[in-house]
């Protein structure tokens, strides 16, 4: 498995996913000591959304204080391109 090291300081701005189809090939982990010590802890959700979607869609993750896994799947890289993905940070109530 391949494992990406991801910090959230908006210094990474293209993650390469793998190829069509792949599926649990790839491990996204992001690091959200930053958005932590900035804002509180909190939890995580992530957003992708694919090449030929209109419309983002919940990830599968998990989260174990600051650190978010993303094992990405088969329906993530279910088609050839370039997709999006954001990560929101909600500290209680607030995003």
């Amino acid at each position: 498995m391949v494992i990406l090291n991801i910090p959230c300081d908006g210094s990474v701005t293209k993650i390469t996913l793998g190829r069509r189809g792949e599926n649990e090939v790839v491990k996204v982990i992001f690091d959200a000591s930053s958005l932590a010590e900035k804002y509180g802890s909190g939890n995580a959700t992530l957003l992708a959304k694919r090449p030929t979607d209109a419309d983002a869609y919940p990830c599968a993750t998990t989260q174990t204080n600051n650190t978010i896994e993303w094992v990405v799947s088969n329906a993530d890289t279910q088609y050839k391109g370039w997709g999006e993905c954001e990560l929101f940070w909600y500290v209680d109530e607030a995003l």
